[in-house]
């Protein structure tokens, strides 16, 4: 009876993956398996642009 219950833990596993990747995907639905959630990060000379400009006061306008 022991194996039963790793049976269901690999079946629920299985079928987690297959939603996450094609199921909701295919209906939509972004996971993060569909790639979806990747942090785009700046070019480092974007970055060190933004971290030179001096900072506005508040109130200050242009």
């Amino acid at each position: 009876m022991e194996s039963r219950g790793w049976l269901w833990l690999l079946a629920f596993l299985a079928a987690w993956i297959v939603l996450n990747r094609w199921v909701l995907p295919w209906f939509g639905v972004p996971t993060c398996m569909s790639g979806s959630c990747r942090v785009y990060q700046q070019p480092p000379e974007v970055r060190s642009a933004a971290l030179d400009a001096p900072e506005e006061e508040e109130g200050e306008s242009r």
